[in-house]
C-alpha cells in the first residue's frame, strides 16, 4: 500500500468514525436516548453536553415539554412540529345513529425517565405520539361518548372531557405518558338538529327556573305564615295575662307618671283677653 492510499484509507476511516459518533447538546426541554450497535440504553441522557466516540452510537432526542395534539378537519394536513401534532377529528356514533366529527385538543407530556422504554416499544419522537396517543384518543373518545344522545354532547361537554382524560391516563400512564387536559372544541352536529337540541335545553332550563321560583314563593309564604302565627300567639299570651288587678295597677302607674311630670301649674283658658284658671282654688 503506497503513501497516498494509506492517507486515503485513514481519511475514510476518520470520516466514518466521526460520522457515527455524536457530539451534541441536550437542552433542558429535551432528553436523549442513546443507541449503540442496535442496543438502546436504559438510562436516558440528560441536559448538557453529550459525546460518544463510538462510530456505532447515535443519540435520539425526545421532547419532554408539554405537547399539543390538534384533532381537527381544518388542521389535519398541517405539518407537525416538535410541540404540536395535527390529525383528523374524532368521529363518534351517537345514540341517534349519527356519525358526529369532533374537533379536540389534547395536552400531554412524556416522563423523561420513560423515554428509553418508549423508544424500544413505539419508536422515536413523533412516531410514538401517533402509535400511543393519537390511536388511543380515538378509541377512548368513542368508548366514553359513543351511544350518547346529541343533547348530552352539548350539555355535558366538561363531563366527557374529564372522563376521556381518566380513560387515557389509565392506558398511556403505564408507559410514562401523562394526559393533562382534553378539550372538545367543536361538535359538527347538523344545524337543524343543533337548533332542535338548543330549543329543548332552553325549555328544560325555563321549566327548572319556574319550579325554582314556585318553591321560593312557597317558602316565603310559609315564612310569613309562621311570622303571623308568632304575632298572634304573642297577643294571645298578652291578653290571657291581663287580670283585673293588673289592669288597675297599670292605671295607677299611668296616673303616677302624670303626677311626676306635673310642674305645679293648673291648666288655663283665655276669655276676653284675660287668663282664667280652669280649676278653682276655692
Amino acid at each position: 500500500m503506497n503513501y497516498k492510499l494509506k492517507l486515503t484509507s485513514l481519511a475514510v476511516l476518520t470520516a466514518v468514525s466521526f460520522q457515527g459518533c455524536y457530539f451534541t447538546t441536550v437542552d433542558s426541554t429535551e432528553i436523549g436516548v442513546e443507541k449503540s450497535g442496535g442496543v438502546i440504553a436504559d438510562t436516558p441522557t440528560k441536559e448538557g453536553l453529550a459525546f460518544n466516540p463510538n462510530p456505532l452510537a447515535s443519540l435520539t432526542i425526545f421532547n419532554i415539554k408539554q405537547k399539543k395534539l390538534e384533532l381537527s378537519a381544518k388542521q389535519a394536513g398541517a405539518p407537525d412540529t416538535a410541540d404540536v401534532l395535527y390529525d383528523a377529528p374524532v368521529v363518534v356514533l351517537t345514540n341517534e345513529q349519527l356519525q358526529v366529527p369532533m374537533d379536540m385538543t389534547v395536552l400531554y407530556k412524556l416522563t423523561p425517565e420513560k423515554a428509553p422504554s418508549i423508544m424500544k416499544q413505539f419508536g422515536a419522537d413523533g412516531v410514538w405520539d401517533d402509535k400511543l396517543v393519537i390511536s388511543n384518543m380515538r378509541s377512548v373518545s368513542r368508548s366514553v361518548i359513543g351511544t350518547s344522545d346529541i343533547d348530552d354532547l352539548i350539555a355535558k361537554r366538561a363531563e366527557y372531557e374529564h372522563k376521556i382524560v381518566q380513560g387515557m391516563n389509565t392506558i398511556v400512564g403505564k408507559y410514562g405518558v401523562i394526559v393533562e387536559q382534553v378539550m372538545i372544541r367543536d361538535i359538527a352536529i347538523p344545524t337543524a338538529i343543533q337548533d332542535s337540541v338548543k330549543r329543548k335545553l332552553t325549555a328544560e332550563q325555563d321549566s327548572l327556573r319556574a319550579k325554582y321560583d314556585l318553591e321560593k314563593a312557597k317558602q316565603e309564604a310559609q315564612i310569613e305564615i309562621e311570622k303571623q302565627k308568632g304575632v298572634a300567639e304573642a297577643n294571645k299570651h298578652l291578653v290571657s295575662s291581663l287580670t283585673p288587678d293588673l289592669i288597675e295597677y297599670k292605671k295607677l302607674q299611668i296616673k303616677q307618671q302624670e303626677i311626676d311630670k306635673w310642674n305645679g301649674a293648673y291648666p288655663t283658658t283665655v276669655v276676653n283677653g284675660a287668663v282664667t284658671p280652669l280649676l278653682s282654688t276655692k
